[in-house]
């Protein structure tokens, strides 16, 4: 499975993606690996053996299920942070 996490930009953007023990296989953030500027996390099956494409941040499950929180941290109470915060919500792909 590709994720497509956007950069955050006009807010901030977290989350974790954990695996159906609910341990983390990631986190995204600015401390994590798209280091806030986005990115697509391929999350490869147990016993998955094949090649990585390049381009994506991979990681693989223990499990077939899991499931992703993300959190959007706006910058303020104006309209346009609100707007930011949420415009960044509405660009997350899986």
């Amino acid at each position: 499975m590709v994720v497509e996490v956007p950069a955050a930009v006009g807010a901030g953007l977290l989350g974790s993606m954990v695996d159906a023990w609910d341990v983390a296989m990631t986190d995204i953030g600015p401390a994590d690996a798209d280091q806030g500027k986005g990115g697509k996390y391929l999350l490869l099956p147990p016993g998955y053996t094949g090649d990585v494409p390049s381009g994506y941040f991979a990681f693989r499950s223990p499990t077939y299920n899991g499931y992703a929180l993300y959190r959007a941290i706006r910058a303020g109470d104006s309209e346009a942070e609100v707007a930011a915060a949420l415009a960044l919500v509405k660009k997350l792909r899986a």
